[in-house]
C-alpha cells in the first residue's frame, strides 16, 4: 500500500512542476522566436517607402507628406503581376474558366544600372509596385527551381509615370 501512495504523490509533484514550468516559460519561449512579417516595405503616400521597425512587425512612420526629397523629382513607379499558366494540361475551346492564368506569389528581381539591386515580394495576388529613378531596368522572378520558368522583362522608367510589367511563368505542364 505505501508503494502505491509513493507512487501518486511522486506523479502529482511531476504534473504540478509541469504545469508550473509551462506557465513560467510559455511566454518567454514566444517572445525569444522571431516574427514572420507579411510585407517587408510599405509605399507612402508620397512615394517613398519604409521597413520594418520593432518586435511587432510595426511599419516606421511614413516622413511629412510636407516635406520633399530630392529625388522625388526624378522618381516613376513600376507595377505588375507576375502569373502563372499553363494550369490545366489540356486547354479546351471555349477555354475553361478553372483553367485560366493563376497569380504567383514570389521575389521579383529589379536590376539597373549603377550595381542597382532590389527585391520585392508580390502579394498573394501576383502584384507588385515600387517607386524606382528613372532609368532602365531589368525585372526577373527568382527562380529556385526547373519550373515555373519565367520571362525577363526589360523597362525603361520614366519620372512621374507609371510603367506596368506583368511576367507570365511558364508551369510545365502539357
Amino acid at each position: 500500500m505505501n508503494k502505491k501512495i509513493f507512487i501518486s504523490v511522486v506523479l502529482v509533484v511531476f504534473i504540478v512542476f509541469g504545469v508550473v514550468f509551462y506557465f513560467a516559460f510559455k511566454g518567454s519561449f514566444y517572445a525569444n522566436h522571431p516574427v514572420a512579417c507579411t510585407m517587408e516595405a510599405k509605399l507612402c503616400p508620397d512615394g517613398t517607402s519604409v521597413g520594418r521597425s520593432g518586435p511587432n512587425c510595426d511599419f516606421a512612420p511614413c516622413p511629412n507628406a510636407t516635406t520633399t526629397s530630392p529625388t522625388e523629382s526624378v522618381l516613376g513607379y513600376l507595377t505588375g503581376q507576375v502569373t502563372l499558366s499553363p494550369t490545366c494540361p489540356v486547354e479546351r475551346i471555349p477555354p475553361d474558366p478553372a483553367c485560366a492564368p493563376k497569380p504567383y506569389s514570389t521575389f521579383v528581381i529589379i536590376s539597373g544600372a549603377a550595381n542597382f539591386y532590389m527585391e520585392l515580394h508580390t502579394d498573394t495576388s501576383g502584384f507588385f509596385r515600387t517607386p524606382l529613378p528613372a532609368g532602365n531596368y531589368d525585372i526577373l522572378v527568382h527562380q529556385e527551381t526547373l519550373y515555373p520558368r519565367c520571362e525577363t522583362k526589360t523597362v525603361t522608367i520614366t519620372v512621374g509615370a507609371t510603367t506596368t510589367a506583368d511576367i507570365s511563368c511558364d508551369t510545365g505542364i502539357r
